[in-house]
């Protein structure tokens, strides 16, 4: 990770999560609202039939802060942006409205500009990508076999 981070475009990336996890998952008020939000779209997709159910499916979610040693967390990180990626635009939202807290809404506006900007698509993309690649590699060497 320390040699991905010499790279400007993707230094900047992961700095964002980062600020992203800080926003979102700073307060308990947001996790709570990650979770309202989640449960409401879930028993909307369950309603309508998009969604199947049966054990082990639908579980909570939740982003996973990643640690600098371990591609893998890394990865995971970047997969659970995507699985909830709607649900943490509509929280970066609220938050943006939000009258109280300026530097948490400064934060979260710039947050939402970046989310649509082409630069993140692709860097999303590409590191999930790399990190999933990487991520198969690391998990095939670490078996006993």
């Amino acid at each position: 990770m320390a040699i991905v981070r010499k790279h400007r475009g993707v230094s900047e990336f992961f700095n964002r999560i980062s600020m992203l996890l800080n926003v979102v998952g700073g307060s308990s008020k947001r996790r709570d609202m990650i979770r309202d939000i989640n449960l409401k779209e879930m028993s909307k997709a369950l309603g309508c039939g998009q969604l199947e159910t049966g054990t082990g499916l639908n579980q909570e979610q939740s982003l996973q802060r990643p640690g600098d040693t371990r591609w893998s967390s890394h990865y995971k990180s970047l997969k659970s942006l995507v699985g909830m990626f709607s649900t943490i635009v509509k929280v970066l939202e609220i938050v943006e409205k939000d009258k109280k807290d300026w530097k948490i809404r400064d934060q979260a506006s710039n947050l939402l500009e970046y989310f649509r900007s082409f630069d993140f698509v692709l860097y999303l993309h590409l590191m999930l990508t790399i990190l999933g690649t990487t991520n198969i590699l690391s998990l095939a060497l670490q078996r006993k076999d």
